[in-house]
């Protein structure tokens, strides 16, 4: 009988361990209609009191094709001080930066009767909501180069990101948003080119900087672009195919390198770096303290297959290679994954964010996301509609010390799809503080236990999915919490599209709907 006693104490000591561990605060907005039934949240700026800016798109039409923009401003407590309402028409928010009292969107629109890309300014003091438009760029549509599909698909994931579309001009803001670049494709035949507009934090254009690689623009592909925020230095990271031939590998060898550009007004230097015999398909290029940092999933078999992470650290001055690693998944996270060790490559795993320490340390959060298709047949045998259902699936969880070495990588075992109107409602939001890796998922309060020491969370109805927060520790140790259960809410809030508020990381806004209801959540982690 002692025994017994003494487990079920143990038990309930450990329960109240795994809630301590876990202290948020939940602020509510009150509930509000909107005109439009579907909106998502796209942007969040704190206004320096306290309170929020917050941009949400609303779509309409049976292809739920964007019609606008609400552009509101919330105080500290959730209660609306201001809002307006922008037709889409004028343009798409492509970033929105709130600096010095003021209200700064960048919005982009194709102008057909003129043939040019047109990037402008609309800008409003947060007191009164006077936007006034002012143009920042316009390019002739026959100077770019375009690309097939952009746009079209916006499901289809590389390791790194969506399909890139620096072909229409790709904004980017520096950590701090003290400068802002916009950085285009351009035609040329025997080169591939580019043109980079650079702005400083008040908008006014600090150079114009055109360059031209030394390779055909059809065996060069654009990864991404990072910038200084000191100086306004430009990084742009690319993959170069070798013996102008586009195959993954040639004569027994990886037929493509790295190259990554350091671009100023008055300079361009390049760097060139190797995978070795490994598969890299797709790399990002962050620029932390000074160094370049340069993160992709690797595999020995196939480009489509995934073995561990590599790290390509660069010292940003001397612009030389300081270090590489190549990090094979570790035992740990196999058995996470598969409850045993399993000599196996992963696949469908999607980058999400890196979060940065001081000392150099990073973590990865990716996730196990494919997108599989349906098919109806039509009268008299003929092909009917094609429906899409998106899979998010496990979250993948790496730490990597600043020497390049694997510190523990972990996998949550998670199983969700939606399809239509349900795919806002599932995968996670996540954010860093203090060492503490945070994820807030949407799931079912029935967790399934598939091992001693292996669970999964799993998807609940549209309308009736809990909020949990799961927490990973510096030492990679797992923790849960379920923050709020359908019965105490009104409306479900959609992780998907939840946005980290504060720089430092600890406020999250959700948007909730239930058709035309509309309710904002604001998570503090305490």
């Amino acid at each position: 009988m002692k025994k017994i006693v003494i487990v079920l104490f143990v038990l309930i000591v450990n329960q109240l361990t795994q809630a301590q561990e876990i202290n948020v605060s939940i602020t509510k907005s009150e509930i509000f209609k909107d005109s439009k039934r579907h909106s998502q949240l796209k942007f969040s700026e704190s206004d320096g009191e306290g309170g929020v800016i917050l941009v949400r798109s609303f779509y309409g039409g049976l292809t739920k094709s964007l019609k606008g923009y609400y552009i509101e401003h919330f105080d500290k407590n959730l209660k609306l001080i201001n809002s307006t309402v922008i037709d889409s028409d004028d343009g798409v928010v492509e970033e929105v930066s709130v600096k010095f009292g003021v209200i700064n969107l960048v919005r982009y629109k194709k102008n057909k009767k003129e043939k040019t890309y047109d990037y402008k300014l609309f800008s409003s003091p947060i007191k009164d909501f006077s936007f006034k438009e002012e143009n920042l760029v316009s390019l002739n549509k026959a100077d770019i180069r375009t690309a097939f599909a952009v746009g079209l698909f916006p499901f289809v994931f590389s390791n790194f990101s969506y399909l890139d579309r620096n072909s229409f001009g790709e904004v980017t803001f520096s950590k701090n948003k003290n400068y802002m670049a916009i950085s285009f494709d351009i035609k040329q035949k025997k080169h591939e080119a580019h043109r980079v507009y650079v702005f400083n934090d008040k908008f006014e254009l600090e150079y114009v900087k055109d360059f031209a690689l030394e390779i055909k623009d059809k065996y060069f592909e654009y990864e991404n672009v990072d910038i200084d925020d000191a100086t306004g230095t430009i990084y742009l990271l690319g993959k170069s195919f070798k013996n102008e031939s586009r195959r993954k590998k040639k004569k027994g060898k990886i037929n493509y390198h790295f190259e990554l550009y350091k671009i100023g007004e008055n300079s361009q230097e390049r760097l060139t770096f190797e995978t070795e015999e490994h598969y890299v398909s797709s790399m990002k290029i962050f620029y932390f303290n000074e160094k370049l940092i340069c993160l992709g999933f690797y595999s020995d078999k196939r480009e489509n297959r995934f073995k561990g992470v590599c790290r390509y650290d660069i010292d940003s001055k001397k612009f030389a290679l300081e270090q590489k690693a190549f990090l094979p998944f570790s035992e740990q996270f196999m058995k996470d994954k598969y409850g045993k060790r399993k000599p196996k490559e992963l696949s469908n795993i999607s980058y999400r964010n890196v979060f940065f320490e001081n000392g150099g340390d990073l973590i990865i959060n990716a996730e196990e996301y494919y997108v599989t298709t349906h098919q109806t047949m039509g009268m008299n045998g003929a092909p009917g509609m094609v429906t899409y259902t998106y899979h998010y699936n496990d979250i993948v969880v790496l730490k990597i010390t600043a020497k390049g070495k694997m510190l523990w990588a972990r996998n949550i075992n998670k199983k969700q799809s939606s399809s239509g109107d349900k795919v806002n409602y599932y995968s996670y939001t996540s954010t860093y503080l203090n060492k503490n890796n945070y994820f807030f998922i949407n799931c079912s309060d029935k967790i399934t236990k598939l091992s001693k020491d292996r669970i999964r969370f799993n998807e609940g109805r549209k309308y009736k999915s809990n909020l949990y927060c799961l927490k990973i520790d510096s030492e990679g140790s797992l923790t849960y919490k379920s923050i709020l259960d359908d019965k105490q809410n009104k409306v479900p809030f959609m992780v998907m599209g939840g946005i980290v508020e504060n720089k430092n990381m600890s406020d999250i806004l959700f948007l909730g709907r239930k058709k035309t209801k509309k309710q904002l959540l604001k998570i503090k982690i305490k």
